[in-house]
């Protein structure tokens, strides 16, 4: 049993799987429409201004050589709630939008078979951001 899942789960990630799977039925294939970039909020929610990568000033610059050879998991956290700044570094490493190519199509920081962005991010506030 566990053979045939190692097996499925094999072919599946494979480049071969793409002869026998008719991608010509796919969503983007059909022409339906492309999601829209950012979601719709409702009428009246408070939208808050967040600063761009030219404004973080707290948010050390570092090269991917090192960020990767330094990595380590966290399993202590702080009590204490992230400033304006770190929360837009945040969802910017995230969902980040570097540029429209045209009308539903952004590149985003993260990665995304024909712009579709299948992955969102959602904030869960225990309170008020604060300002360091």
């Amino acid at each position: 049993m566990k053979d045939d899942k190692f097996k499925t789960y094999r072919y599946f990630l494979k480049d071969s799987i793409r002869k026998t799977i008719a991608f010509n039925f796919t969503d983007q294939n059909q022409g339906a429409p492309v999601p829209p970039i950012e979601k719709p909020y409702p009428e009246g929610a408070t939208l808050t201004d967040l600063p761009g990568p030219d404004e973080w000033h707290m948010i050390p610059r570092t090269d991917l050589t090192h960020a990767i050879g330094n990595r380590k998991s966290h399993r202590v956290y702080l009590n204490q709630s992230l400033t304006l700044e770190e929360l837009a570094y945040l969802l910017w490493c995230t969902q980040g939008v570097r540029g429209k190519r045209f009308h539903g199509h952004a590149y985003r920081n993260v990665p995304s078979a024909g712009c579709r962005h299948a992955l969102e991010t959602y904030l869960a506030p225990v309170g008020k951001v604060k300002k360091r």
